[in-house]
């Protein structure tokens, strides 16, 4: 389990939904979840990445980054407001 590894539960127009992001360090391998469901892979090579997610109305922004040399660290941006883990 890394810092990236993290799950915010959101309502957005009414509707609750969960983000989750799973990091492996094996890999450097970066999975986002949204309710359940597989809506990005990719990999982390030392440069951060997005991923745009669409709730209802509202644009999410989830960004997988390297806080310092040897930590990764995740975050959700849901229409410009970065959201608190759960």
């Amino acid at each position: 389990m890394s810092g990236a590894d993290r799950t915010w539960r959101i309502t957005v127009d009414g509707t609750e939904h969960e983000i989750r992001v799973a990091y492996s360090m094996l890999t450097a391998g970066v999975t986002v979840y949204r309710d359940g469901e597989v809506v990005a892979r990719d990999r982390l090579f030392m440069s951060a990445k997005r991923f745009d997610l669409e709730l209802g109305s509202s644009r999410a922004v989830v960004e997988v980054y390297y806080p310092d040399q040897y930590d990764v660290a995740s975050r959700l941006f849901l229409d410009g407001e970065e959201v608190a883990p759960s």
